[in-house]
């Protein structure tokens, strides 16, 4: 039987290769890659959930 030496690290360099090429091929109307659009995502809701925490206290009606 033949031993099939190597062949778990090719097939990772092949998936991470592909995962790569995925994560930055742009699509869509504004010609993004995922990277960029995740990004902008995170970063939107970061500032969002900041503006949140900057914002006093409601008072409270008994």
């Amino acid at each position: 039987m033949k031993k099939n030496n190597g062949q778990a690290s090719v097939e990772y360099l092949i998936v991470t290769a592909m995962l790569v090429l995925t994560l930055l091929t742009p699509f869509g109307d504004e010609n993004q890659n995922v990277l960029e659009r995740s990004t902008t995502a995170v970063t939107d809701w970061y500032q969002a959930f900041a503006f949140s925490k900057s914002q006093p206290e409601l008072p409270r009606t008994y």
